[in-house]
């Protein structure tokens, strides 16, 4: 191709990502009681998720967690607090389809009080705690966020007493297995993010 300056040319260029380019998806799920259909769909199509990403790249690596709301009044009932949290990590980085489909199979929705849901406080753990969650420095990162409702923002903790801004930091034991839950203190005293 022969250019010359202040000439202009038109060329098309294609461009597309390099065959097995290491990847990490995790997914990230609201398990708030409106959301039991969609937690079922999710149980039926688990196999079909992991082996579609194995399909896109060999390369790549899967987890799980979930979020409900902060253990607290009001966003909880005190008839509703047994077994609740405000996130859990539930599944680290794995290739295994076979994790994927088991860790997402015993999983249960619960109930809480009101429309939007604490899900960036999970959103912010799992960005944030890194060696936890098992991202890798050499992928890419995707998280897929799963919800039927709002979320709740800064200063919307305040309701609960959850007076400590939050500092956008990791919050949970890095070398623990999973499942991992943010400590029901924490979520109770400190705000969401924004």
């Amino acid at each position: 191709v022969n250019l010359r300056s202040g000439s202009p040319e038109s060329f098309t260029l294609e461009v597309r990502p390099a065959g097995d380019y290491p990847l990490d998806v995790y997914f990230l799920m609201d398990f708030s009681a409106s959301m039991n259909n969609d937690l079922n769909s999710v149980k039926n199509l688990a196999d079909t998720i992991a082996n579609t990403i194995g399909s896109i790249t060999s390369d790549f690596r899967i987890g799980f967690g979930s979020f409900i709301e902060k253990y607290t009044k009001p966003f909880l009932r005190d008839n509703q607090l047994s077994g609740r949290y405000s996130f859990k990590h539930i599944l680290s980085m794995t290739n295994s389809a076979d994790d994927f489909t088991n860790a997402v199979k015993d999983e249960r929705t619960f109930g809480n009080n009101d429309r939007p849901e604490g899900g960036f406080d999970g959103l912010l753990q799992v960005i944030k705690c890194r060696e936890l969650i098992g991202w890798r420095n050499s992928s890419r990162h995707i998280l897929v966020y799963i919800t039927d409702a709002e979320y709740h923002i800064g200063y919307d903790g305040i309701l609960a007493g959850a007076v400590r801004p939050n500092q956008g930091e990791c919050l949970m034991p890095q070398d623990s297995t999973p499942p991992v839950y943010y400590d029901l203190e924490l979520s109770a005293s400190i705000d969401y993010p924004s």
